[in-house]
């Protein structure tokens, strides 16, 4: 991938966003730019979320489903005394949760390795069956609980951007209602928190996904 964007590209980018006018060749240029492109902040906004657009507008695809990271997964659930060590804050129920791989990720291998990651980004709200669907439609699967956390310990500033959730693990809590684990910031803060997986997820959520 190319580690620098010229003025002149640049300029071009913003001439066609003007006019929202995208082809495959831009979705190329972004992906081959990528990594440039997910560290620039411009103007009030980040760089990354103009390139999303694109991704979206010149092939169909939810806004992010783009793979650009990758983090050695070790299966193994931690305690929250653990947990704690890695993060500002953290949902005190994670003390009994036991989180178990959901129907379609039941046979995902346990080993450890490095695994892929990329994010689906609905770009509107959205419920739990929704964003599994959209995940069916591009060939991937909810990342797991400690696929997260992985992906969480290697790029600690992603979360500091938006909420970052992993469907292909569930707790059921205390009232018998599924929990899944999000990746969220308090301020500068990082935190790991619980949410149902009956709620409705916001715009802003990356829902981390793995290619199957």
């Amino acid at each position: 991938m190319s580690a620098t964007i010229s003025d002149g590209q640049w300029k071009e980018f913003w001439k066609k966003k003007a006019v929202g006018v995208f082809d495959a060749d831009d979705f190329q240029w972004v992906i081959d730019h990528w990594q440039t492109i997910h560290n620039l902040r411009l103007g009030n906004f980040r760089a990354v979320d103009v390139a999303e657009r694109v991704v979206s507008m010149a092939s169909g695809f939810p806004a992010s489903v783009v793979p650009v990271f990758s983090a050695i997964v070790t299966y193994i659930q931690p305690n929250l005394a653990e947990l704690k060590q890695k993060f500002s804050w953290v949902n005190s129920d994670y003390a009994k949760a036991d989180f178990k791989p959901i129907d379609r990720c039941k046979d995902v291998s346990r080993d450890t390795r490095e695994v892929a990651f990329e994010y689906v980004h609905m770009g509107r709200d959205a419920s739990t069956d929704e964003v599994l669907a959209e995940m069916d439609r591009h060939g991937l699967r909810p990342a797991l609980y400690e696929e997260l956390l992985a992906f969480g310990a290697k790029y600690p500033d992603e979360q500091r951007q938006f909420p970052i959730v992993a469907l292909g693990s569930v707790w059921r809590d205390f009232n018998g209602d599924l929990c899944v684990a999000y990746l969220n910031r308090n301020d500068s803060e990082r935190g790991l928190g619980l949410d149902w997986i009956s709620d409705r997820w916001g715009g802003g959520c990356r829902f981390l996904a793995v290619r199957k």
